[in-house]
């Protein structure tokens, strides 16, 4: 070790249901403070070895993704089944400036399934209008 630990990747057992696991990562944009000029803010997660009935719960600062937009696609076109990218349009749970917490837990994995599940990259794209989002700002 250099001195310091790596929040990923993030290995949950076929078992291991119930338990939050969590990355913390900062944040340098203001979404909430400049939200005229923020166009589209998504959360991405790839998951290694997930399959489409897997049942997880994931949260943005203790608030549940579950009624955000997930897009789902393949983690390798080399490999399709070797995991899925996790896309989430983030509009009503937004990430805030500074310390964020990204939690993980695992519901329960689809039926048959042994493999262990590797969260193995986490990626925030923040978009951004050249110009306010309102015509007259006051």
């Amino acid at each position: 070790q250099v001195g310091y630990s790596l929040p990923l990747p993030i290995d949950i057992g076929p078992n291991d249901t119930g338990t939050s696991h969590e990355m913390g990562f900062f944040v340098s944009d203001d979404v909430d403070g400049d939200a005229d000029r923020i166009k589209e803010v998504r959360l991405k997660i790839m998951i290694t070895d997930l399959l489409a009935d897997d049942r997880l719960t994931i949260r943005l600062n203790g608030e549940s993704l579950e009624t955000e937009l997930c897009r789902r696609s393949y983690g390798s076109f080399i490999n399709a089944y070797g995991g899925q990218w996790l896309e989430f349009v983030l509009e009503g749970v937004r990430p805030r400036k500074g310390r964020n917490v990204l939690s993980v837990t695992l519901d329960g994995r689809a039926e048959g399934a042994v493999g262990t599940l590797i969260v193995e990259d986490v990626e925030l794209i923040v978009e951004r209008h050249p110009y306010a989002s309102r015509l007259n700002r006051r």
